[in-house]
């Protein structure tokens, strides 16, 4: 179906690129390697690590980062690790099965949209919602946590997350979401048949 996730033990840097969005600089490969190292070794979630001056020089916030009161910026461990969608290696005991976080691809989206039945669309359906999640992924501000889980039946047809993945068609422009599956084959690929009134981006609109 798609290709698998790049494992953050084996290759934090790759992840940081391929599997975080938007996707960081390779200089935070080295400090997941740090973060994935210590969480393994089964450091306390709470303990607080200086932000390497690496990381600083990108400009980019650090959410979870504070001060200290020598003023280095720190951040907890279990922060830095959710940064990354990573604070589960923390809790290695913990069975609880949870949805896998995947960045879907525009015409991946396109085709598991497309599998909703009738019902589905005409109930869930939402085209200012569509327009607002399309906003926020073109002006990168999109927050998968903030939104429900796409999901497909034991049939391969989707029962939730039909705004987000038209969104993802409409901004022509990869988002992640979590996602969870019940079949164990691809079932596609389908013969796009959007909603009425739904309108896909083109390539190089701004």
């Amino acid at each position: 179906m798609s290709e698998p996730r790049t494992d953050p033990l084996m290759d934090p840097t790759g992840y940081v690129r391929r599997e975080v969005w938007p996707p960081l600089p390779a200089v935070f490969g080295g400090w997941l390697a740090e973060l994935t190292h210590r969480a393994t070794a089964g450091a306390d979630p709470a303990t607080e690590l200086a932000v390497p001056d690496a990381i600083l020089e990108t400009g980019l916030a650090i959410p979870g980062a504070h001060l200290a009161p020598d003023g280095t910026p720190v951040i907890a461990l279990v922060d830095a690790l959710t940064l990354f969608h990573l604070e589960h290696l923390l809790y290695p005991d913990d069975d609880t099965e949870g949805s896998s976080l995947a960045i879907f691809e525009p015409l991946v989206a396109l085709q598991l949209a497309n599998t909703a039945d009738a019902t589905t669309v005409s109930e869930t359906y939402n085209p200012a919602t569509v327009r607002e999640l399309s906003a926020q992924i073109t002006a990168g501000e999109y927050d998968y946590r903030t939104n429900e889980t796409v999901t497909l039946d034991t049939q391969g047809r989707l029962t939730h997350g039909l705004n987000l993945l038209l969104a993802i068609v409409h901004a022509n422009a990869p988002a992640p979401a979590l996602a969870l599956y019940h079949y164990d084959t691809n079932p596609g690929p389908y013969r796009w048949r959007g909603p009425a009134g739904f309108t896909q981006k083109a390539p190089h609109d701004d």
